[in-house]
């Protein structure tokens, strides 16, 4: 059998068994090959007491580091899940694909509905990024450069670490070590709760506005990348939007890409190896982040 037959293979099988949901994406850790020149460089790094909080740290195999500080990028990336489902075990593929573009990688674990609700998992998503920052030098990576990234319910998190307030706490009038944030298909504006996993995970909150990253749109001088498909079935298009017409406004430089064929899951599925054809969500971050 072929290398190529092998591909052509993989992709029907994942394709066929992500249709209904993210969950599956972690078929890829199993079936895909694996990135040459990016490396698992620390698992289950605790950033707290609970056994979901705790990361992994991925690097590129030959670390193309800034001259000056000697360190590269450092890169947190959230997956996806609906608040209620997913664990760094299932996207090690996505780490290393990330990795492998020069950046030192984080990708969390965080504490899920139904044993929390908003907002303690993006407190968790909090915390693991300020731990993150703290060793990002043992990593190799440089804390006062750092991008922000996730997919559907991750891409959520890492949207409201950067522009709520009342989470990373960054100085008003110092430098952002914040430089680069990626959401794809993420929901920013999806009030009122009318899906399971969105009255789940929100509805108990009192004042549901506080939950909308749409309505922390301000000028935080980092950049924005909002990847969405018109196919996608789960997070409707409005959503990056809206939220890219209020940074905007707000005077934040946003980039809002618009992708007509991938679903939900293949916008973050094109990240692997061979589902790279679906989407060119890879080349996309590539050039941004760069």
């Amino acid at each position: 059998m072929t290398a190529l037959t092998k591909r052509q293979i993989l992709a029907g099988v994942t394709l066929a068994s992500m249709a209904a949901a993210c969950s599956p994406l972690g078929a890829l850790n199993a079936l895909a090959p694996k990135e040459k020149n990016s490396k698992l460089l620390r698992a289950n790094v605790a950033y707290g007491a609970d056994r979901r909080q705790a990361y992994d740290v991925y690097a590129p195999v030959n670390i193309a580091a800034d001259t000056d500080s000697g360190l590269a990028p450092l890169l947190v990336f959230f997956y996806g899940g609906g608040w209620n489902s997913g664990s760094k075990d299932l996207y090690s593929w996505a780490g290393r694909a990330l990795s492998s573009l020069g950046y030192v990688v984080v990708v969390p674990d965080y504490r899920l509905v139904p044993q929390v609700r908003f907002p303690v998992f993006l407190e968790d998503s909090e915390a693991a990024v300020r731990h993150a920052m703290a060793n990002a030098e043992a990593y190799g990576g440089d804390a006062q450069r750092l991008g922000l990234m996730g997919h559907s319910a991750g891409a959520y998190n890492a949207v409201m670490l950067a522009l709520a307030p009342n989470y990373l706490n960054l100085p008003a009038n110092g430098p952002n070590p914040v430089k680069a944030v990626v959401g794809v298909a993420g929901p920013y504006d999806f009030y009122p709760f009318d899906v399971e996993s969105s009255i789940n995970a929100f509805g108990q909150w009192p004042r549901p506005e506080e939950t909308q990253p749409v309505n922390y749109a301000r000028k935080t001088g980092a950049k924005f990348q909002l990847i969405y498909s018109t196919a996608d079935k789960l997070v409707a298009p409005k959503s990056a939007r809206n939220l890219a017409s209020k940074l905007k406004a707000a005077g934040d430089d946003v980039e809002l890409i618009a992708y007509d064929k991938p679903s939900h899951p293949d916008m973050v599925a094109a990240l692997s190896l061979p589902l790279r054809g679906r989407a060119n969500t890879l080349g996309d971050v590539r050039e941004f982040l760069a």
